[in-house]
């Protein structure tokens, strides 16, 4: 019983990792595109509203 405990808390670990590794990538990828983004958000609101 003692080792399905281990087994499964490892797994957890294994999951939770994995997870952590995507979430990184995904900021890592995300942030040299939001300067450029909010760059276009800001610079089109003054000419739209002229």
């Amino acid at each position: 019983m003692a080792c399905q405990l281990d087994l499964l808390k490892t797994v957890e670990r294994a999951e939770w990792s994995v997870v952590g590794k995507i979430t990184v990538k995904l900021v890592l990828v995300a942030l040299p595109l939001r300067p450029r983004l909010s760059f276009e958000i800001f610079g089109a609101l003054p000419k739209s509203s002229k």
